[in-house]
């Protein structure tokens, strides 16, 4: 009882850094694999980022985690029905539906245990991190929905084009870099990254005056 006591404790003081963990494995792991199978890849560490992610609204109200895990179900139902039927009828759409639910609850969360937070430590730390990349991903998934509705949405990408690529667009535009080897060409796609970069600034901006708050506090 005792052990499992004590490693409760650990997993809630360190659930950010396992997140960012979860995150960063969805964020690299396709570069390890065939090309041919990235996207079973992205799937299954798709579903394994909502397992942690549950560790994220562990200690949250019930209807939060019960929400999650409500989102993990379908994630794992449609990689199942993915198995059986690779194009099944609305697949992309719930699959679009999934990811900006999924990670919108989750950087709420986050957003809010960091403003409630009353220092900032390395779990603080890890929440920025996996904040931002939950944006990221957030984008790039939006995008890619995007592309996939109209191929001439985005130039750079051949459609339907891989999560790597749509990643590094979510990145570079976040990021405000810009390289313009890929750039978007319609007006939804054109209107979808000013949203993405006014939000890449806000966020800058809202955690700048966060740790400033703090310091000063």
């Amino acid at each position: 009882m005792q052990d499992n006591s004590s490693l409760g404790s650990y997993i809630d003081r360190n659930k950010q850094a396992f997140f960012l963990g979860s995150l960063m494995a969805l964020f690299m792991g396709d570069l390890f694999f065939p090309e041919a199978i990235q996207p079973w890849v992205i799937r299954v560490l798709f579903v394994q980022n909502m397992i942690f992610g549950l560790l994220v609204v562990r200690e949250k109200p019930k209807w939060l985690r019960q929400w999650v895990a409500f989102l993990l179900v379908v994630a794992v139902v449609r990689v199942l029905a993915l198995l059986y039927d690779p194009l099944f009828p609305g697949q992309e759409a719930v699959g679009f539906g999934l990811s900006i639910f999924y990670f919108n609850t989750i950087l709420i969360v986050l957003f809010v245990d960091l403003y409630r937070a009353k220092s900032l430590g390395m779990e603080s730390i890890y929440a920025v991190f996996s904040g931002f990349i939950l944006l990221c991903l957030a984008f790039s998934f939006i995008m890619m929905y995007i592309h996939g509705l109209d191929p001439q949405a985005l130039t750079g990408i051949d459609p339907p084009g891989t999560f790597s690529e749509y990643l590094y667009f979510s990145f570079i535009t976040m990021l405000t870099i810009g390289y313009g080897d890929i750039s978007p060409v319609t007006e939804i796609a054109r209107k979808a990254v000013l949203v993405a970069a006014l939000v890449g600034h806000f966020y800058t901006v809202f955690i700048t005056a966060l740790i400033i708050g703090r310091l000063f506090r």
